[in-house]
This record gives C-alpha cells, sequence and structure tokens, in this order.
C-alpha cells in the first residue's frame, strides 16, 4: 500500500488502557489504514524512535467561540497534544443571538468569561443570527485542529425570552420554543447542550446570566432534545457545584441525574476539584456520581488536574476584588484616579481595614497572605518575585497590603501577581480525585480568563507530575482519560485511539522532556491587548487528519483541522 505518512519506531500507547506496544502506523487520506511493521516505501517519515506515539487528545472544556475567528491554531490547546476541541460551554455561546443582543452576549463573554472585549468588539463580525448559520460560518474558517461546538442555555434564553430571560422563569410556551431552538441546533450539528446555575455568574450589567433564571424542569425539558439524537453531551455548571453546601444540593443531585435518565447521554459537570473553602466536597461528589451510576445515570465530574493559581494585577483584573466593596470601587475607578486614590492615607487605611474582614463565602481570596509577586513590570522590584506578600513585607518592615499597593503604584498598577491555590491547594486531595474513574481530566477553560489565568496545559501537567514524576496513574490509564473517554463522552467513535479506520489525530511526545513553561503574554490579540499563554516541552509531532500542524512546537503551516458536526456521528438504528 502507498501511504501519505509513516510514523516509525514509536511506543504506541492507543487509548484503550492496553498496555503500550512499538510499532509503526501508517497513514492513507487522512485515516489510520496499518500498524505494525512499515515499509514506508515513499511515504513521509515522522521518526518516533524513543517516543510515545497516542492518540491526539480531546479538549472538551473550552470557549474558543470568538477565538476561532482569529486565532485558526486555536492556541494554547494543540501546544499541550489536543488535535480536538469542544467549545460553547458553561451555557455561554454566540448564537443564537439576535441583532439586538450582540452587545449583551458579548459583554457577558466579556464579564463572566474573562473574554476580552475589545477583541470581541473588532474580531467579530456577527454574520449569523440562528445556530446553524454560526455553525456555517465557522466551517469557512481554515483551522490547524478540529472544533466540535455546542449549544448554550444564556444564549438561547436571551433569544425566545429578551430582556424577561434576565428577569424570571420561562413559561410552558416559551419553554417549548426553547426546545425547538435546541432542537434545530443539534440538528444542524451541536454536539450538546449547555448550561449554568452557578451563583457565581453575572453579566456586565449585574444581574445574573440568563440560564440562571431557569427552573430545573426547564432545564430538563431543553436537554432532553438530544434523546432524539443519540449524540452528545450536556454541560453544567449546578448551584452548588463550586459554592454552597460541602456536596451537590440534593436537588442538583437529582438534576443531574434526571438529566442523564431522560436523555440517555452523559453528564459532564464543572469543576470537580479542591478548594480550601470547600475541602471534602469533592469526596461527596464523587460519592454521589457513584450512587447515580447505580441507578443508571451516567455522570462525570470534570477534574482540574493541576493547582489553579489566578494571575492579576491592579488594572485588568479587579474582578478579584469584586467582593470588597470598597477596593472595588477604587480599582474600577479610571487609572489616573485610582493612582491617586491608592496614595490617599484614608482610602488605603480603608482598603487595609477591609482586606482584614472575614468573608466566610470566599475565604482564599480575602488571604493576602496567598498572593505572590509574579513579574516587576519594571523590573524594580525583581529581587522579590516568587516571594508572597508576608515575606516581602517581613523583608522590607512593610504591612502586606502596602506591599501589593506600593508596587503596583510604582510600576502604574501594571505589576503582575497571583492568588496561589484558589482551586486544587492540596495536591494529596487532587491525587484521590484524579484516581476516581468518575473523573475525566480537563478544565483548560481554554480562550477565556485570558489576563489572568491559563489552564490549557492540563494535559502536559497529567502527564508528565501525574504520570511520569508521581506514578499515581499508569501511562495507559491517562491517555485513555484525555482521549478515548472525552471523545466517547461525546460520541465521536473515530476519535482517541490509534486503530485502522480511526481518523489519524495523533501526538508524538517524550515523555522524560514533558514540562509546561511559565505562563507568558502575547499581545495578539484584535486591538492589540495581550492575553496569558502556556507553551510546553517535549511534544514532538502534532498530527491532524494525517497532516503534521506542528514541529518540535513549530507550526508547519499545515491547516487540515475542521469544524466536525454530531450528524456525522449520529446512530439512526440502522
Amino acid at each position: 500500500m502507498a501511504y501519505d505518512l509513516v510514523i516509525k519506531n514509536g511506543l504506541v500507547v492507543d487509548g484503550s488502557g492496553f498496555p503500550r506496544y512499538r510499532a509503526d502506523v501508517g497513514i492513507k487520506d487522512g485515516k489510520i489504514v496499518a500498524k505494525g511493521k512499515i515499509d514506508p516505501n515513499g511515504a513521509k517519515v515522522v521518526d518516533a524512535e524513543g517516543r510515545i506515539v497516542a492518540p491526539g487528545f480531546v479538549d472538551v472544556h473550552t470557549h474558543y467561540d470568538a477565538q476561532i475567528f482569529w486565532d485558526p491554531l486555536l492556541t494554547c490547546s494543540p501546544w499541550h497534544g489536543a488535535t480536538t476541541v469542544v467549545m460553547g460551554n458553561c451555557g455561554f455561546t454566540l448564537a443564537p443571538c439576535r441583532p439586538e443582543h450582540r452587545d449583551y452576549l458579548s459583554r457577558m463573554f466579556a464579564r463572566v468569561e474573562g473574554i476580552n472585549l475589545k477583541a470581541l468588539e473588532t474580531g467579530l463580525e456577527w454574520e449569523w443570527q440562528t445556530f446553524p448559520e454560526y455553525l456555517n460560518r465557522i466551517k469557512q474558517e481554515k483551522l490547524g485542529v478540529n472544533v466540535g461546538t455546542m449549544i448554550g442555555h444564556c444564549a438561547v434564553r436571551r433569544y425566545i425570552m429578551g430582556e424577561a430571560a434576565n428577569e424570571r422563569e420561562a413559561d410552558d410556551d416559551e419553554i417549548q420554543q426553547m426546545k425547538s431552538v435546541v432542537r434545530e441546533g443539534i440538528a444542524a450539528g451541536a454536539f450538546g447542550f449547555t448550561t449554568t446555575l452557578s451563583p457565581t455568574h453575572y453579566g456586565m450589567d449585574g444581574r445574573p446570566v440568563p440560564s440562571r433564571f431557569a427552573s430545573h424542569k426547564e432545564v430538563l425539558e431543553l436537554a432532553s432534545a438530544l434523546a432524539e439524537f443519540h449524540i452528545g453531551s450536556i454541560e453544567i455548571i449546578t448551584e452548588t457545584a463550586v459554592m454552597g453546601e460541602d456536596k451537590f444540593s440534593e436537588a442538583d443531585q437529582r438534576l443531574l441525574t434526571n438529566l442523564s435518565l431522560v436523555t440517555g447521554r452523559p453528564i459532564n459537570w464543572n469543576e470537580l476539584s479542591h478548594t480550601w473553602d470547600r475541602p471534602t466536597a469533592w469526596r461527596q461528589q464523587i460519592e454521589y456520581m457513584e450512587r447515580a451510576s447505580k441507578e443508571g445515570a451516567q455522570v462525570y465530574g470534570i477534574a482540574r488536574c493541576q493547582r489553579l493559581d489566578a494571575i492579576f494585577n491592579l488594572t485588568e483584573s479587579t474582578m478579584s476584588f469584586e467582593r470588597w466593596p470598597r477596593w472595588h470601587e477604587v480599582l474600577s475607578q479610571p487609572r489616573e484616579k485610582t493612582l491617586a486614590l491608592l496614595r490617599d492615607p484614608e482610602v488605603r487605611a480603608a482598603m487595609k481595614a477591609e482586606a482584614n474582614e472575614l468573608d466566610s463565602k470566599n475565604q482564599v481570596w480575602r488571604q493576602l497572605t496567598n498572593v505572590n509577586l509574579v513579574k516587576s513590570k519594571t523590573g524594580k522590584f525583581a529581587e522579590f518575585e516568587g516571594a508572597n506578600l508576608k515575606e516581602i513585607g517581613e523583608r522590607t518592615g512593610k504591612d502586606l497590603v502596602d506591599v501589593l499597593l506600593d508596587f503596583s503604584v510604582e510600576e502604574n498598577l501594571e505589576t503582575e501577581f497571583a492568588f496561589i491555590g484558589v482551586r486544587n491547594g492540596d495536591m494529596n486531595a487532587v491525587a484521590e480525585i484524579l484516581t476516581s474513574p468518575f473523573a475525566l481530566p480537563g478544565i483548560s477553560d481554554a480562550g477565556a480568563h485570558t489576563n489572568r489565568l491559563s489552564g490549557s496545559y492540563y494535559s502536559t501537567f497529567l502527564l508528565s507530575h501525574w504520570v511520569r514524576d508521581e506514578g499515581l496513574l499508569t501511562l495507559e490509564d491517562a491517555i485513555k482519560r484525555l482521549t478515548f473517554m472525552p471523545a466517547s463522552m461525546y460520541g465521536m467513535w473515530d476519535k482517541g485511539l490509534i486503530r485502522e479506520g480511526m481518523a489519524a489525530d495523533i501526538v508524538v511526545f517524550d515523555l522524560d522532556k514533558l514540562d509546561w513553561l511559565p505562563a507568558e503574554r502575547f499581545n495578539d490579540l484584535p486591538g492589540g491587548d495581550a492575553r496569558l499563554v502556556n507553551r510546553a516541552e517535549g511534544f514532538d509531532y502534532l498530527v491532524v487528519g494525517g497532516e503534521v500542524v506542528y514541529d518540535h512546537g513549530e507550526h508547519t503551516g499545515a491547516l487540515p483541522g475542521r469544524v466536525i458536526t454530531s450528524d456525522e456521528y449520529r446512530y439512526n438504528g440502522g
């Protein structure tokens, strides 16, 4: 047989969980067509000697809904081995959308998902109203990786109910109209329905986002449209997933269970992680998922693999202090006024007093001892980089609030700090979470929170830290969780395995050298603003549709990716 590409001499970890084996992989017309000892016979060859050859990773929790229009490579996901990404999570999508709702949806994305508003206003042309029209529009983009998308509750609600979407529950007629829109989206190719009931989600106007006004009856009825298509998943943030009781509430548990039983589809919720505010919630949540499986429900938690540190400065990331009224009032002013206020002794005293107050619902953010200096913008305070505010205060004789504010004033509010361990501060708890069969590694949130978070390196962290360094999971188990399991959850039956007939989406990496690089800022957003990114080391090749897209971290120029749709995978009983 004549091949287009042959990956030679690698150790194949095929995604099934079976032990690794040495084999060549032959690729023709974008498909895997052979394994074993292969004569390239003139085909292009990738030498994988001493390397792991695995299916490309499936990054199921991203927010590339807007970035897809200005970044064909959908970075940072492919830098960390992803060949397929799923966007449209948390109930937030750009379609359906009437012209009069464009500003609201843009500001909602900016507020909740931390997507740069200038980039949204500059980079979106809004050539669609319905979800099928949005899908057809993104299909026109040339892409480096494969993209699946879902339809979001907030956009659907606003599309049908207008302003009332942010004011009240829907009546029966409105619910049926919304269900028709969801059905239309799934029929057109969406891979599922997403929603949020999280009490932390507010729009730019200060009101809860539309889906938070929905009853559980509404959520169940809209999601039930998936039962007709036998494809996809429902992604949800419940009311008590990240806040409230130290577990899911009984109402949330019943909602998740019913969503799976009514639709016959897997449910994925986020996020499954440790927080100091709710240090045993993860254990209760895993116990719930075990019980749900015995009722016949498929409920999985998308688990954060790494410690989450939230990077901020006092000009771009004031959301970090929005629950501190005095701080928020000062930091939300124009820069020059904020600088003047921070120099005012009375204002400074009030801010210090507020920083010392307790907040039972948000303890971690109150503890400035958990804040480190990440980068001195001018270099004036570079000697303190990596130290926390308390340590710096002891070395300089300053109160830790004065350290934060004085350094910021000196550097025009551009000094970078980080709240350390706002999620997964206890890595022993994370280790237990990741060994649960109900935990799927993820929460990259790629495309979102670009001014203060970069979680797209979760796969690199899982493989380098938890597999190679800690031995928590076998390489075979970890690869299965990054590939076959997420692909199966969405019904992408040609992805997640290295087998004949499967899509030739493959990653080749050196496990010994695998590492994620420190966060850096790229000034590449529409409008010129910066975003945080994490690159990686140790990934030698990324192959999408049989073409090499990345060669040792460098883009080859190939753009073989495409928008994949659920109708390609739908089972019709034939």
